[in-house]
């Protein structure tokens, strides 16, 4: 049971209709399964932000993100601001 639950959570990403604190949720979820992987906050860190959707992760990956808590932040602050673009776009046609 836990192995199964170690694998599913090394095999964790945001799907494309999931939002970032939904995705959270599941990461925080299933990383209690999965200590040995995310030892230290950089860890966490990482792992956290290779999973997010690439049209989010693309805009964290020049900022320097040391913990889990500034990745999660940014992620949400990105996430809001690239709906805010998809919505303009949308009521300009």
């Amino acid at each position: 049971m836990k192995d199964d639950m170690v694998e599913e959570f090394l095999k964790l990403e945001q799907v494309e209709d999931e939002t970032v604190k939904d995705y959270e949720a599941r990461f925080a979820r299933l990383s209690r399964f999965a200590t040995h992987v995310i030892d230290t906050k950089e860890r966490r860190a990482t792992r956290f932000k290779n999973g997010l959707k690439y049209g989010i992760r693309k805009f964290l990956t020049a900022m320097t993100l040391n913990t889990y808590g500034q990745v999660l932040d940014k992620a949400q602050r990105v996430e809001k601001d690239v709906e805010a673009g998809r919505k303009y776009y949308r009521d300009q046609r």
